[in-house]
């Protein structure tokens, strides 16, 4: 991952290469490659080497699903394939935050209000420090909320702003969501 951090991703590519031909059984080593490689966007490549990586056992298989996820939602725009991966990564660990984000991020952007807001609720149970969850949250609640439910989501968001160590982009997020709730 040295090469990685230098920006020399297709060196640090080739070498794992080398290590995978040498000795294929590393499901780690097929998930680091995956990862490159989706940086480098070779898609069918990081797809691949994922589907390696779970073969060979990896130890958090939710997180593979995750990465392939992501890579048919942002860049093959293959967002049913998308939601079976994520799904698949719930159904290995129903508490994974980064699976109920991207799986709430992909309903909100099919217009799917209700279940968006259903994975947000379930996602800010588990982790309710999870500030992009809150403000997107907020965004869809304050559309089409009385004023007691605009009331409280407000003081949800004056309570996050108010904890210590949210980083500067999270205190503009919420600061902004918190803003949308007053205006409605």
């Amino acid at each position: 991952m040295l090469l990685d951090r230098a920006g020399r991703v297709d060196e640090a590519i080739a070498t794992y290469e080398r290590l995978l031909t040498a000795w294929p059984d590393l499901p780690d080593a097929w998930f680091n490659l995956a990862i490159l490689q989706r940086k480098a966007r070779r898609f069918d490549a990081a797809l691949a080497s994922n589907q390696q990586a779970l073969d060979r056992g990896i130890s958090r298989p939710e997180e593979v699903h995750v990465n392939r996820g992501a890579i048919y939602s942002t860049y093959l725009r293959r967002d049913d394939a998308a939601v079976l991966e994520l799904q698949t990564a719930l159904g290995l660990n129903p508490t994974f935050v980064p699976a109920l984000l991207n799986l709430a991020n992909i309903q909100e952007g099919f217009g799917r209000r209700e279940e968006a807001l259903a994975l947000y609720e379930r996602l800010l149970a588990i982790d309710p420090r999870c500030y992009d969850a809150l403000t997107r949250y907020a965004y869809l609640k304050a559309a089409a909320s009385p004023k007691d439910e605009l009331d409280a989501l407000a003081d949800r968001l004056r309570r996050a702003l108010q904890q210590p160590g949210v980083a500067a982009a999270d205190q503009a997020s919420l600061g902004f969501a918190l803003g949308e709730a007053l205006d409605k």
